[in-house]
């Protein structure tokens, strides 16, 4: 256990240093102190380090160095060393009372977030039993991820997959999708070199650190956008406690969880860019956007909905023709779809609205995953259309009205799905929206309120 907290923590700790340190060289000091700038750091980290663990395995195999403990742990502490040294120099840790503001709350307000705080504690450290006692359990992650993960951890290399007919005629390996990408299951590789054995336990521990890094980030931009710490942790709490990311954690070893933490980080970093003007929040967008690109190949799908936010951070006065925009050009892609899509490919032959409420109601209304959330966006979509289209909440509504849009189309349209992706669950895709969604909605509603 003991190596495997290391393989789990150094490249967090990596990718926290590098962005420490590319604060210190490009904000003004009094920023990078600025409040939730430390977890926003410690949260991004988490993923910026687990992708350049796989970064330097790929180099390893095209080196031809075989993967090994200290040849992998021996870098990240150099560039975490380095790295926290420049930060230090240019703009050293301090202690500021007001950053936390837990002492101003009333009484019963600082309370309740301590109790909060516990909840959090308990429901990570269940989500940690869970995850460390579960050998890899779901159907896919075993022959679609870890087949090449176990192939990658016995080689101690990168090696060529193919289909049947590649397999039978040349030197490569065979597994369910062969063309996925390799960024995950090196992620799970490292685990297992780390440790030195193959252990389908522990090698998805990144998968628990990645939702605590994203509750961690999650606090630190709201903090930023200048709200108050009990709210920003009743944020973080509602995008930590959704049911289906949890599962994804006790049932890890999917792509699901990690593409949905890497486009809600992208999504917050173009919105911190946008209130900001800070080429460091431009940069970790672009860098979160390349990370999510090389998790799954639906990551292209919801890179697009950032476009129209780039837009309207651009030229702010182009907010309410994009907002209208979006489902004008859906609806016309579709029914274009629905005309020509037999000449693209005969999946599409039978495209048609899916009008059926028994498909309905499970994903949006009656499931235990997230019912309450999606009525609550709905009611927010209703009551403060008005107030989503301010220019320091327009970038992320346009991003969240892209997501549900994506969201209804993968259900009324799934022989769409289908042939973009393969048979994939509609709920699936819904899973990389969620997190945005009540981040969205308590950035509505809290100007309505006074006080927290």
């Amino acid at each position: 256990m003991t190596l495997a907290l290391i393989a789990l923590l150094l490249p967090w700790l990596t990718g926290a240093a590098l962005l420490y340190a590319a604060s210190a060289l490009m904000l003004p000091r009094a920023a990078v102190h600025a409040p939730g700038e430390l977890c926003w750091r410690i949260g991004g980290g988490a993923f910026l380090g687990y992708w350049l663990v796989t970064c330097l395995m790929r180099l390893y195999a095209f080196l031809g160095i075989p993967f090994g403990l200290m040849v992998i742990a021996l870098p990240l502490l150099l560039i975490t060393a380095f790295a926290f040294f420049i930060g230090w120099r240019r703009a050293p840790f301090e202690c500021i009372k007001e950053n936390c503001a837990i002492s101003t709350l009333p009484k019963l307000t600082r309370y309740l977030f301590f109790a909060l705080l516990a909840w959090l504690a308990l429901r990570f450290g269940l989500l940690f039993f869970e995850i460390s006692t579960r050998p890899l359990f779901p159907w896919e992650a075993s022959i679609q991820w870890a087949s090449k993960a176990h192939v990658y951890f016995g080689l101690k290399t990168l090696a060529p997959f193919g289909d049947s007919a590649t397999w039978f005629n040349g030197h490569v390996y065979f597994d369910n999708a062969p063309n996925l990408p390799a960024t995950l299951p090196l992620l799970q590789a490292w685990m297992c070199v780390a440790i030195g054995e193959w252990n389908d336990v522990l090698m998805n521990l990144p998968w628990w650190a990645m939702l605590l890094a994203l509750t961690l980030a999650v606090y630190g931009f709201m903090r930023k956008m200048e709200v108050g710490s009990f709210a920003s942790l009743i944020t973080a709490w509602l995008v930590a406690s959704l049911p289906l990311l949890n599962a994804h954690v006790a049932l890890a070893g999917l792509p699901d969880l990690p593409l949905a933490g890497a486009f809600t980080l992208t999504a917050l970093s173009l919105v911190r860019w946008a209130h900001s003007r800070q080429w460091l929040d431009l940069f970790c967008a672009l860098l979160f956007a390349l990370i999510a690109a090389m998790l799954w190949p639906t990551a292209y799908l919801w890179l697009t909905l950032l476009l129209p936010a780039f837009v309207c951070i651009l030229f702010p006065k182009s907010t309410r023709y994009l907002a209208l925009a979006l489902p004008a050009v859906t609806v016309v892609a579709l029914l274009t779809l629905t005309q020509v899509g037999a000449s693209l490919s005969p999946a599409l032959a039978n495209l048609h609205f899916d009008t059926d409420l028994d498909t309905w109601l499970p994903n949006f209304i009656t499931g235990e995953n997230w019912h309450l959330l999606w009525l609550a966006t709905l009611a927010t979509l209703v009551v403060g259309f008005r107030e989503s289209l301010r220019h320091n909440i327009a970038p992320l509504s346009l991003v969240v009205w892209g997501g549900m849009l994506i969201s209804v189309v993968a259900i009324a349209f799934p022989a769409l799905v289908s042939w973009l992706f393969g048979a994939i669950q509609a709920e699936r895709l819904l899973l990389t929206a969620t997190p945005l969604l009540p981040i969205w909605v308590v950035t509505v509603w809290r100007p309505r309120f006074r006080s927290e």
